[in-house]
């Protein structure tokens, strides 16, 4: 038996897709989602195809693009925390797919190690011990 509910979006040729982390606004992590050397496994998600990398991005260029695509985002919701799923088209355009109140860390970690995500919450439980 099938739901009758359907989500549908405009197809969007991407070159590029990312998650990036914001903590109180500010941008505090970057990867891509690299599926260069990766096969498609059935799902959709590409971090799940097989060989897929989260690579770290630390590119001040990029991460200055991701920022001010963000900034409107920010001026219509109250977000103190998430991960925005945002790619890069073939137009070089950002478009947002998704926001995650509570994003994974867990393929980050198998490709950059533990360091930068670490980081991540030192700065959430500093902020919340000074409120």
């Amino acid at each position: 038996r099938y739901d009758y509910i359907a989500l549908a979006q405009e197809f969007i040729n991407i070159k590029s897709e990312y998650r990036a982390i914001f903590l109180n606004q500010e941008l505090v992590l970057l990867y891509e989602k690299d599926i260069s050397n990766a096969n498609f496994t059935g799902n959709l998600s590409p971090l799940h195809w097989d060989g897929a990398k989260a690579q770290h991005i630390s590119d001040a260029q990029i991460l200055s693009e991701i920022n001010n695509f963000a900034r409107p985002i920010f001026e219509e919701l109250d977000l103190d925390y998430c991960g925005l799923d945002i790619v890069l088209d073939e137009d070089n355009q950002y478009w947002l797919i998704e926001i995650n109140s509570h994003p994974n860390y867990t393929i980050f970690t198998r490709d950059n190690g533990k360091e930068h995500v670490l980081k991540v919450f030192e700065k959430m439980l500093t902020n919340l011990a000074s409120k």
